[in-house]
């Protein structure tokens, strides 16, 4: 995980200086990924060295020891190796590193499903040995890295509460709050019980997807992987929830349901909410059944469940994912207006991206797979338009901390 900070240290040296706080995990990934000469055109060779000593380290260690090394937080002086900002920042903007903040924006529960879905495609296991992405291990670490910093901060906001009721044994419980408080400083990381409380999520993403020759021929393993995109959106925008509806043109219930029933359970992921599922003359909506709908033009159906949805929430940004969609109309545009709208288009000859079209040869599920990985790989977005700090204010997070045998206060 990266940042970059003004230093506010006293030295001379430093203050005022342009930081880069990298995460041991972060090293020993650039490391492991790219060759000798992407490396030695980005990291000076003194900076490389010290690199190559902490990789290393971490290789050689093992259990604990190897998570705290993982963890532990690194400062380059950016002035003193100018090359490495540039390199850093195209990573972020590929996404093939995390920052700091948006890793610890993404909710709790998402987060749990990321972490179970990578270690169920443990390589070890070589159950599916295909699937795994080359990113596999950093992504495991981050996701968990995430969640130890996150434990960390509920540990530390629930020792101040203790202390603040006067219950405790106050020099333990000060001297628990500095250790942990020094803990999070080695990973970068600074505690303030102020600024660790910030709002949840808000707004909608809705996500209206085709089926024929687009996810009609999708396996388990196709709805999985579609499912994971989907919270990905959802993260990007940092919306609270995504809103995935079918919509086809086809006019028989049982085809609908069809692939209804195919998607629901594995798209069934906390922050995925199912929107009513659109036919010909007619949409399905969960718990109430059919009703008949008279609006034929898939378009017209997009801006009418949109703004019927913006009575209830604010919907951030609309996708529509066809073998053959109609694009950004001036109908959309207006109707629309500043709410984020984006066609992925499959199976198009011309392969055109733009400003409201990202588009793939692929056809059927793979070519919206790849269509939606084009997309979130993409920089449409600026780093800072969804880094926000997410923290879970609910007290159920400090009931999963283990503090001692007996269950009594541990201070």
């Amino acid at each position: 995980m990266v940042s970059f900070t003004i230093s506010k240290e006293e030295d001379d040296n430093v203050f005022g200086k342009e930081i880069l706080d990298i995460q041991g995990m972060d090293i020993h990934f650039i490391l492991k990924n790219y060759s000798m000469e992407v490396l030695n055109n980005y990291i000076e060779e003194g900076l490389l060295d010290i690199f190559r000593m902490i990789e290393k380290d971490i290789d050689k260690a093992t259990g604990d020891a190897r998570d705290s090394l993982l963890r532990h937080s690194v400062l380059v002086i950016i002035d003193h190796h100018k090359k490495f900002k540039p390199f850093i920042e195209s990573l972020v903007k590929q996404q093939v590193i995390f920052t700091r903040k948006k890793l610890l924006s993404i909710q709790e529960e998402t987060r749990e499903v990321l972490i179970a879905n990578l270690e169920e495609q443990n390589p070890e296991s070589n159950l599916l040995p295909k699937n795994i992405n080359p990113y596999y291990y950093y992504q495991l670490n981050s996701y968990k890295f995430a969640k130890y910093v996150k434990e960390k901060l509920a540990y530390c906001d629930y020792i101040v509460g203790i202390l603040d009721s006067g219950l405790a044994n106050k020099k333990k419980a000060t001297a628990t709050l500095r250790d942990v408080k020094y803990e999070l400083a080695s990973m970068g990381y600074e505690f303030n019980s102020e600024e660790n409380n910030t709002a949840r999520k808000k707004g909608k993403v809705m996500f209206f997807c085709d089926i024929m020759n687009t996810i009609d021929r999708g396996t388990a393993l196709d709805f999985n992987e579609l499912g994971l995109k989907l919270v990905g959106l959802k993260e990007k925008h940092e919306a609270e929830d995504i809103v995935f509806s079918l919509i086809t043109g086809d006019s028989e219930e049982e085809y609908l349901m069809q692939y209804f029933d195919n998607v629901n359970e594995y798209l069934n992921l906390p922050g995925i909410v199912f929107g009513k599922q659109f036919m010909r003359d007619k949409y399905f909506l969960m718990n109430e059944g059919f009703e008949n709908y008279f609006k034929h033009n898939k378009i017209d159906k997009i801006i009418d469940y949109t703004n019927e949805l913006k009575k209830e929430s604010d919907i951030v940004a609309v996708y529509y994912v066809d073998d053959n969609p109609t694009y950004a109309t001036d109908s959309i545009k207006d109707a629309f207006g500043d709410t984020y709208y984006h066609a992925l288009s499959i199976e198009d000859n011309k392969n055109f991206n733009g400003e409201n079209i990202t588009s793939t040869i692929a056809r059927n599920i793979n070519g919206v797979l790849e269509v939606m990985d084009v997309y979130l790989n993409s920089e449409m977005f600026e780093e800072n338009s969804y880094q926000k700090v997410y923290t879970n204010d609910n007290d159920d997070e400090y009931a999963e901390l283990n503090f001692d045998d007996d269950g009594d206060l541990p201070f």
